[in-house]
């Protein structure tokens, strides 16, 4: 082979071999820090990193036409390839047969020393990760009051409306007296006192409009009163001789369930500005299982023993009171003492639009705050639990075990009692929080929650002579 045909020849290999260092130089600009960060750690080793070295002096070399440095070419490839020879790490032909003396392969024979196991941690869809408890022990405020026993105290915006008594003794009446208190300005002020004889004051109840209460002796003397906030004026609403009755107020509606017979009880409600009432059901035979009515922002609930359930179930009701008619201006308002002529005008309606709500179990005290609908599923605290429902019933969330009595509804909350401290319940983040601080006891009041107010008795000292409210007032949470 003469020199001209060993030229031809050489030429054809420098130019694969361009192409080959250009697309070698190529890839590794484009890998980004991936490639170039594994090439770093092997700096200290020259023959590491001699390849990409030599690839960029032939990319660069083959830019050249000088037809003299072809030789010096040809002399960087033969590097090239011995560079790459040195540069990886010899293959042993045969490999050591692993031992076979256990049946299980350790970890450190999969894994490597500097990747930590991966831990798999398996959880229940309807049980998602909880997240921290909040402390809400500093949104609180204390009622200022003057007496030294507080009964049923609840809220209605910055206003606190309660029955009260300043006595020794219980040998007597204590509760005597309704008192209004303002938690901006720490006034307190009476509004009514038992004209009865032996007589208390309970289930008081306010709105913008109307002041309500009843008066009783305990002893089958029970007058509802209503004190119109406008006109300061005083109305006697129903008189039973039977047991108490209990009442709930929203608004210009006022509703109560009582004992109309021996065997039987009635639930009423009545519109106080115009003065039309009617009846809204009858239980004949009526058991513990009845509960008392609870109305929020028109929709009054109740519950009552499944008639078709042996075993004891519930049924939920609900009725958005203002599809009762109350509100013609037909008759006149209650502005005057009508005593009990006017609950004896009730109208009969017969297409109530009633809707029911199956709790799948015994329901009793539900509570609302005119959407969500939550209530107990025992009498016994031990074994009650709070459930709570978004959809009138579809999905039915248990919130907490071991209940206490009281509990009630806010705009995004329910607060309850839990083993002597009170807790909230946020449903939009399933989120919990407490009120109590981790040395304190508390004891929710009978109505204890109104928009974003709770109120609750610290019962920390069971010694301590005068009952102490407080008032906490539930911020939103980001």
């Amino acid at each position: 082979m003469n020199i001209s045909e060993l030229i031809v020849k050489a030429k054809k290999h420098i130019a694969n071999l361009g192409i080959w260092a250009r697309s070698v130089r190529e890839a590794y600009i484009n890998s980004g820090p991936r490639i170039q960060d594994s090439e770093s750690k092997v700096r200290n080793n020259p023959l590491s990193f001699m390849p990409m070295f030599l690839v960029n002096r032939v990319y660069f070399l083959m830019m050249e036409s000088d037809k003299r440095k072809i030789v010096a070419a040809v002399a960087i490839s033969i590097s090239v390839f011995v560079a790459l020879l040195y540069s990886f790490p010899p293959v042993p032909l045969l490999q050591e047969k692993p031992d076979q003396s256990h049946d299980l392969i350790s970890p450190e024979q999969i894994v490597p020393e500097s990747v930590a196991p991966l831990e798999i941690v398996f959880r229940k869809a309807e049980e998602p990760e909880q997240l921290p408890t909040l402390d809400l022990s500093s949104f609180r405020t204390e009622i200022e009051s003057n007496m030294r026993q507080i009964n049923e105290p609840t809220s209605w915006g910055e206003e606190v409306l309660y029955s009260a008594g300043d006595a020794s003794s219980i040998d007597g009446p204590v509760l005597t007296r309704l008192f209004l208190y303002n938690s901006e300005t720490h006034e307190e002020k009476e509004v009514a006192v038992s004209n009865i004889r032996f007589g208390e004051i309970y289930e008081g109840r306010l709105s913008d409009s109307w002041i309500v209460w009843l008066d009783t002796n305990q002893s089958g003397t029970n007058n509802i009163y209503a004190l119109n906030r406008s006109t300061g004026k005083n109305i006697r609403i129903n008189s039973t001789s039977l047991n108490r009755p209990q009442i709930s107020l929203w608004g210009d509606f006022l509703v109560w369930s009582g004992q109309k017979e021996e065997h039987k009880d009635e639930m009423h409600a009545i519109n106080l500005a115009t003065g039309r009432s009617v009846k809204i059901e009858s239980f004949d035979n009526p058991t513990f299982g009845t509960s008392s009515p609870a109305v929020y922002s028109n929709l009054l609930v109740w519950a009552y023993p499944n008639p078709n359930d042996p075993m004891g179930a519930s049924v939920i009701k609900t009725l958005d009171l203002m599809t009762l008619n109350l509100h013609s201006e037909e008759t006149e308002a209650l502005d005057s003492p009508p005593v009990m002529e006017v609950t004896e005008r009730y109208e009969t309606v017969n297409n109530l639009a009633i809707q029911k709500i199956d709790p799948d179990s015994f329901a009793i005290y539900p509570a609302t705050n005119g959407k969500a609908i939550a209530w107990l599923d025992s009498l016994n605290p031990a074994q009650a639990t709070l459930r709570l429902t978004l959809d009138k019933g579809k999905t039915i969330v248990k919130v907490a075990e071991g209940v206490g009595r009281f509990f009630g509804l806010g705009d995004d909350f329910v607060a309850y009692t839990q083993q002597g401290r009170i807790k909230i319940y946020f449903w939009e983040t399933s989120r919990f929080a407490t009120l109590t601080k981790e040395d304190e006891q508390g004891k929710l009041a009978e109505l204890p929650v109104s928009g974003r107010t709770v109120i609750w008795y610290d019962a920390t000292d069971p010694n301590r002579k005068q009952d102490n409210v407080r008032r906490s007032v539930i911020e939103l949470l980001p």
